[in-house]
């Protein structure tokens, strides 16, 4: 692998809305010719699969597949989905299955996930929480501060984190809890509250002007607007690059250990 310094999740987060503006038009177009609308009437299901930072992905996109298409939709890593799930697909009354399979290669916001490197740095370890498409989000945040900074974090739902997370130590660990404005706000206020009571620091990415999950942190992330929570994913991820990049340059570290001696 050629060596890659930690700036380069900065630069990625940077060509986000270039890249979105870029690929909308072509992505439609593709579906079209990959597509009919017969074709696309005749799924009663939808399965979305992929590995790493594309089976969180399709985490993060399950919700719109409900709520807008009013499809079923079930994200499922490629191993699990190819050995456990495809042998035994079959229509279902009278519809079929939409398997779409993902693949991915290759300012104000940077100061302060500065700001949040100075206060976590020297954590061995972090979560990432969120539900629903930002159970998505906090998998993909956990996988980029480890692939870039080579800290253990681990990626869970809300709820799973107060039931499991919440009785590791150390009492210091940094919590992150990605609220967009949705449904499990709520949960994500009570799990906010828990977790300063037990001592984690606590960093709220939230809307810019809430108040009720930011009372309970030690640094804030916010995020302006307020997006509909299936497409809160193409905000609220972004500090994860800008932060990993800071941590990795603290650290010294270059992403996926590139230049670290492996013993014989």
């Amino acid at each position: 692998m050629e060596p890659v310094e930690p700036d380069v999740m900065i630069r990625q987060a940077e060509r986000l809305a270039a890249d979105l503006s870029d690929q909308l038009i072509p992505a439609s177009q593709r579906l079209d010719d990959l597509l009919t609308p017969a074709e696309c009437a005749s799924a009663g299901a939808v399965y979305l699969t992929g590995d790493g930072d594309s089976y969180h992905a399709a985490c993060a996109t399950a919700m719109a597949f409900e709520t807008i298409a009013g499809l079923a939709c079930q994200p499922v890593s490629a191993l699990p989905f190819l050995e456990y799930r495809a042998p035994w697909l079959r229509p279902a009354g009278g519809l079929g299955t939409l398997v779409i399979a993902v693949s991915a290669s290759g300012g104000a916001v940077s100061d302060r996930c500065e700001g949040v490197a100075s206060i976590i740095t020297g954590a061995p370890v972090m979560v990432m929480t969120g539900s629903g498409p930002s159970y998505g989000t906090a998998l993909y945040s956990a996988a980029k501060m480890i692939e870039a900074a080579g800290i253990f974090t681990a990626g869970q739902d809300l709820e799973e984190c107060s039931h499991v997370e919440r009785w590791a130590y150390p009492d210091d660990m940094p919590v992150f809890v990605i609220a967009p404005p949705g449904r499990s706000r709520w949960r994500a206020a009570g799990v906010a509250s828990t977790a300063g009571e037990l001592g984690r620091r606590v960093i709220a990415v939230t809307p810019e002007d809430d108040s009720e999950i930011t009372h309970h942190a030690c640094a804030v992330l916010p995020v302006s607007g307020h997006p509909r929570e299936e497409f809160s994913v193409l905000l609220y991820h972004i500090f994860a690059s800008y932060l990993s990049s800071h941590l990795a340059t603290r650290f010294g570290r270059k992403p996926f250990q590139i230049g670290r001696s492996l013993p014989p």
